[in-house]
């Protein structure tokens, strides 16, 4: 029996869920996504084993459960065209059962295993459950990811530590170099959720799955090893990671009696063109504060660059050295329309970011010799 599909709309949910799925595997079948046909629709399903990820897709209905190599089926579908296609299983001797995608006299041919064989993921128990609109929450992990690590030997810092308390729900991250916290309003039962790291893969996918204009709430349960999500037809559940998170806190400088603060555009412009002729681009420029603000840089070879950064500064004199590219992506993460506050006491003392217009965002960068 051939079932009918939206080429598009099977396409838009296979990209999220095989985007999971690695291509080499030691046990095949975690390189393949579960299709099932039910009679409420299509529902795709992929893997890595400690990410599971899955997207219901209006279908035919129908009664069928299978496993595609996921690279190939993403390939298949991709070389369609957009409208209606069709999916069906055939029989064919010494290959068993192969998965077959038509549309007009144009057919595809996969491989497929038994969906018997498709690894299950254990949904958390006993888990703390509540609701947090899309869009904050794509903002806590939009502004914590500029600061996840990656470093294996400190596998508790490879994701965002989720965690509520009296005064907020925290997103934080760290890679031992900046620190950056978002907070949002403690929705109803989120009091009772297990602090957690949640790995960047799985962070990552929320996003994309969120996507650029979020819309409704997102279902949040966790308890202590897991944590599930429900992003409209989508969910995720993915095996947290094991560890307890360093208390971030205590780099949390105060806010310094020195400070610059301009508009972010400014400051993301002025770091730019700066970085823009050091042949070492993750290098330490300098800032000197006085009664106007710079920006200064000086390679190994020779090449050297001022510019001038519009801003207000208050406290007196200063240079400090600072990583380009961290202040830059820090910068990024407050909106366009804000002013950004560096402050900080001493050149050896972290560098605390601020903007007014925006409380719930804070960020620290170590300082570095330049």
């Amino acid at each position: 029996m051939t079932h009918a599909i939206d080429r598009d709309a099977l396409l838009d949910a296979l990209r999220h869920v095989a985007s999971i799925v690695e291509n080499r595997n030691v046990v095949p079948i975690v390189g393949h996504v579960l299709i099932e046909i039910g009679a409420d629709g299509w529902t795709i399903t992929g893997t890595d084993l400690n990410l599971h990820a899955s997207a219901r897709v209006a279908g035919d209905p129908g009664e069928l459960a299978i496993t595609v190599p996921a690279d190939r089926l993403v390939a298949a579908v991709s070389s369609l065209r957009p409208g209606a296609i069709g999916f069906a299983l055939e029989a064919s001797a010494g290959l068993g059962q192969m998965a077959v995608l038509t549309q007009g006299r144009s057919s595809r041919k996969l491989a497929t295993l038994p969906a018997a064989d498709f690894p299950q993921f254990r949904p958390p128990e006993d888990a703390a459950r509540f609701t947090l609109p899309a869009a904050a929450l794509l903002r806590l992990l939009d502004v914590a990811s500029v600061a996840v690590g990656s470093d294996n030997a400190r596998p508790y810092l490879e994701g965002v530590f989720l965690h509520a308390r009296p005064e907020g729900l925290f997103a934080a991250a760290t890679n031992g170099n900046i620190l950056v916290r978002a907070s949002a309003r403690v929705p109803d039962g989120a009091a009772e959720m297990p602090d957690m790291i949640v790995p960047a893969k799985a962070v990552n996918l929320v996003r994309r799955l969120i996507g650029a204009k979020p819309a409704g709430d997102v279902t949040i349960e966790a308890d202590a090893r897991r944590i599930g999500l429900t992003i409209g037809q989508a969910s995720v559940q993915a095996k947290l990671i094991d560890g307890s998170y360093p208390d971030y806190t205590r780099v949390i400088p105060a806010e310094g009696d020195k400070a610059v603060t301009a508009q972010r555009d400014a400051l993301i412009g002025a770091v730019k063109a700066v970085a823009a002729v050091s042949s070492e681009k993750t290098r330490g420029i300098k800032v000197t504060l006085g009664e106007e603000a710079e920006l200064s840089v000086t390679d190994p070879e020779g090449a050297a660059a001022v510019e001038p950064l519009d801003g207000d500064c208050a406290g007196g004199a200063i240079e400090f050295g600072i990583n380009a590219a961290y202040l830059q992506a820090i910068a990024g993460i407050f909106g366009e329309a804000s002013r950004v506050r560096l402050g900080l006491t001493t050149p050896q003392t972290a560098v605390l970011i601020t903007a007014e217009a925006e409380p719930d965002l804070i960020a620290v960068i170590m300082p570095m010799r330049v």
